[in-house]
C-alpha cells in the first residue's frame, strides 16, 4: 500500500493513473487501502479461526457414516488448497467450477464436494454440515 501526490505539472500522469484505477482497478482507492490495512491488523485472529473451524469440519466429516473420505492438508495425509474469503462454501466441482470442461471429463471427479472453512461459529458451522449431510442421505 502506499500514497502518491501528484503536483499540477503531472496532470497527464495524474489521468493516465485514474484511467488505469477506473479500467482494470489497478490502483486502490485510498477506501481500500484504509480497509487493507484494518484487515492486516486482525488477520492473525482470522487465520486462526480459518484453521481450527477447519479441523473441526474436517474431525465431522471423517467420522461421519455419508462421507467416503476426507482431503485436508491438516490431516499430513493428504494435499489441498487454500481458502480465498471469510465465508464458508460447499460446492460441487463437477457442475460449478469445471463447467468449461466436457460432462464426459467430468465424471473423475465424481461425488466431491469441496468445502472451504472459514472464520464464522464453529458449532454453526459444523451443525450446518451435518445437517447438510443428513439431508443429502435422504434424498439418495
Amino acid at each position: 500500500m502506499g500514497a502518491l501526490i501528484l503536483w499540477l505539472h503531472h496532470a497527464l500522469l495524474a489521468a493516465k493513473l485514474r484511467f488505469l484505477q477506473n479500467a482494470i482497478g489497478a490502483v486502490p482507492s485510498p477506501h481500500d487501502c484504509w480497509l487493507a490495512q484494518r484487515g492486516a491488523k486482525t488477520l492473525h485472529l482470522r487465520m486462526k479461526a480459518h484453521g481450527s473451524n477447519a479441523l473441526a469440519v474436517t474431525q465431522t466429516l471423517e467420522h461421519s457414516p455419508h462421507v467416503e473420505d476426507v482431503i485436508y492438508p491438516g490431516l499430513h495425509r493428504t494435499r489441498g488448497t487454500t481458502s480465498r474469503g471469510v465465508e464458508s462454501l460447499a460446492e460441487h466441482p463437477a457442475r460449478m467450477a469445471h463447467g468449461s470442461i466436457p460432462e464426459k471429463n467430468r465424471d473423475v471427479l465424481g461425488n466431491l464436494i469441496r468445502v472451504s472453512v472459514c472464520v464464522e461459529d464453529v458449532d454453526d458451522l459444523v451443525h450446518y454440515v451435518e445437517q447438510a449431510l443428513e439431508v443429502a442421505a435422504a434424498t439418495l
